[in-house]
């Protein structure tokens, strides 16, 4: 885990006149050692600090954003500055942390990139493959993994609803966050928590950033809009860190018309679609024994032979496969795998790795 120590060196506190009133402006410094260059960190939870915290318990002078750097080549040291800004008259500091008070519940005194973020939710459904869910029986409803039809070969081609939550975040910022834009389409690495609610991995998904000019009274910056969708997406019998929700990865159930010839015998394989050897009629040998073992074949298909004996031809559909390729028995249920075609990115609560203000 990454270490953290305060500079006290990259500390400043000023105050000006701006506006017809007086500005508190402050800034922290912080040195982050990584362990890894692959590792991923949550800066403001790992430092203790948000946008819109106080600089401290006597001194509300707002966090307005924050920045981090990498400090020489090996960019395993990261140096995060966290700037402070009083709106003209609205704040009253003390200078330098010490006492005072002010500032008031109207988000209005507060400036703009330091009041809380406002969000708003939508629900719409979309149309996913449907490879696992209940299929009725004689006793009730029974969870499978796929499909199956009653002769044991899998049904392609269903779907079903799926509900999509989107999430519209709304805030203000000194910068443009042009930085996010390369981080469209990804998705959250590890599970986060959002307004109270755990978020399984790979459930959300960052839709885009939009960005404009906006001016108040002694602010110039940007209205920033982030947009993300949830989707869970349940596929029974896939797991991932302990989740079965697939979210934004795509299910994919082990069948092919190939099979890995292997498994003579092996009552968790389908024995017919295996490769044989023939006699001189064409017909397969007895007794039976594997052409081509452990090699890359054509799913075969019983057929009746010459004098009663039994051919093979290409299976023309595929067969579900075990995770060795040789093929499945049919009394067993469909694997189904996982695979994951976003890239993933730390996203942190409530969304801070994006530098979303805090909602409250």
């Amino acid at each position: 885990m990454a270490t953290v120590v305060e500079l006290a060196q990259g500390n400043r506190y000023s105050r000006s006149s701006e506006g017809g009133g007086s500005v508190d402006t402050a800034t922290r410094t912080f040195k982050v050692v990584r362990d890894s260059i692959t590792e991923s960190i949550d800066t403001p939870a790992l430092c203790g600090i948000d946008v819109g915290d106080p600089y401290s318990d006597g001194n509300q002078v707002p966090c307005v954003g924050w920045e981090s750097v990498p400090d020489g080549d090996s960019r395993m040291v990261l140096i995060v500055t966290f700037r402070y800004r009083s709106t003209p008259g609205g704040v009253d500091g003390s200078g330098g942390g010490g006492g005072g008070g002010g500032g008031g519940s109207d988000p209005r005194l507060r400036s703009p990139e330091a009041r809380p973020a406002l969000y708003q939710l939508s629900s719409t459904l979309q149309e996913v493959p449907a490879v696992g869910g209940e299929v009725l029986t004689s006793v009730g409803y029974a969870e499978v993994a796929a499909f199956k039809n009653s002769a044991g070969d899998l049904i392609e081609g269903l779907t079903r609803l799926e509900p999509i939550v989107n999430l519209q975040i709304t805030q203000y910022s000194y910068i443009d966050q042009s930085g996010l834009l390369q981080y469209t389409g990804s998705v959250n690495s590890d599970q986060f928590v959002f307004s109270g609610h755990t978020v399984p991995a790979h459930c959300c998904i960052f839709q885009g950033l939009s960005v404009s000019p906006y001016v108040e009274s002694g602010f110039r910056g940007f209205q920033l809009e982030f947009q993300f969708s949830f989707r869970w997406n349940y596929c029974p019998g896939v797991q991932f860190n302990g989740y079965s929700p697939l979210g934004w990865d795509q299910p994919i159930v082990e069948s092919g018309y190939n099979i890995i010839n292997t498994g003579l015998n092996n009552s968790f394989v389908q024995q017919e679609h295996l490769v044989y050897e023939l006699d001189d009629d064409g017909n397969i040998a007895s007794p039976k024994t594997l052409r081509n073992q452990g090699g890359k074949v054509r799913a075969q298909i019983p057929a009746a032979g010459v004098g009663g004996g039994e051919r093979q031809h290409g299976a023309a559909s595929p067969v579900l496969l075990n995770a060795d390729g040789s093929p499945r028995a049919r009394w067993l249920g469909a694997l189904v795998n996982r695979a994951q075609t976003q890239p993933d990115m730390v996203f942190g609560n409530n969304f801070s790795n994006f530098g979303v203000n805090s909602f409250y």
